[in-house]
């Protein structure tokens, strides 16, 4: 008698709910790091639906803006709106925190920067080398993540098929 075992499919990728109704999304870039467009690019090439254009355009859905906020333990931040589990979103800001990112080199910024546009389009955090770890410490200094992975794809490949 053979016993067939078959395994679950297993993915490390969490989402937090809402979605865009579109998947071409405009960043309004109130921030003089190249690396948000570097970020942009990377998700555009990923090979998911949703495509980053960054511009200079204040009716853009997402706002991505760096300041100095201080010694706060965060170095980026999203917020999702209406929340991050409405769907529709009708916008987001993105948010560096320049008292971290100032200091760090291009790729981690990078990192930081790709993360949150992760967030932007309905991804949650992740464990592991993936670009949706929590974490700068873990994402880039541990794993050297600044690109989207396949997980982080799959996550994105989940909420817009």
């Amino acid at each position: 008698m053979a016993l067939l075992a078959t395994q679950p499919a297993v993915s490390a990728y969490t989402l937090l709910g809402g979605k865009w109704n579109h998947t071409s999304l405009k960043i309004y870039k109130h921030t003089g790091y190249p690396e948000l467009n570097y970020a942009a690019q990377s998700w555009n090439s990923a090979g998911t639906k949703i495509y980053f254009s960054v511009t200079y355009d204040t009716s853009s859905e997402i706002a991505a803006t760096s300041y100095n906020y201080g010694n706060t333990g965060w170095d980026g931040a999203t917020t999702l709106y209406p929340s991050s589990s409405a769907v529709p979103y009708t916008s987001a800001s993105v948010y560096f925190n320049e008292y971290y990112v100032a200091g760090y080199g291009s790729q981690k910024r990078q990192s930081v920067m790709g993360h949150e546009l992760g967030h932007s389009v309905g991804l949650g955090e992740a464990l592991g080398a993936v670009l949706m770890n929590p974490t700068t410490q873990g994402r880039y200094d541990w794993f050297h993540v600044y690109t989207p992975q396949q997980d982080d794809i799959n996550g994105v490949k989940a909420i817009y098929p």
